[in-house]
């Protein structure tokens, strides 16, 4: 019986390693040098508001990928791009409202983690 099962699980792990591969770890903390309340992020986060913490973020911690932030809902306004590591205080303090993680693309440019767009 397991050997039915196979190609199903094969087509499965092929199908969700690159997702895999994207899942990264932002964590903001409402005061710098990463006191107060924290918010753990592993996804796409488009309003912070929906987890109380928007325009509340003053430090953070990428523990894994890149994530851009943005000072307003959606991933508009001015944006930032943090690679992994301890930021004490964030240039855009207590103004973030979106983040999300992204990826390097083929031309060099960041670029957002979200499947292409079908037309």
């Amino acid at each position: 019986m397991f050997r039915s099962f196979r190609p199903v699980l094969f087509c499965a792990a092929a199908f969700l390693a690159p997702v895999a591969a994207f899942a990264g770890e932002i964590i903001l903390f409402q005061d710098a040098n990463f006191h107060g309340r924290s918010l753990s992020v592993r996804s796409d986060a488009s309003d912070l508001s929906r987890q109380g913490f928007n325009d509340k973020t003053s430090s953070v911690i990428v523990r894994s990928g890149t994530w851009e932030v943005c000072k307003d809902a959606r991933y508009r306004g001015g944006c930032r791009v943090l690679q992994p590591g301890r930021y004490k205080t964030v240039p855009m303090n207590d103004a973030i409202s979106s983040v999300r993680e992204v990826r390097r693309g083929g031309n060099g440019r960041h670029e957002p983690n979200q499947p292409p767009r079908r037309h």
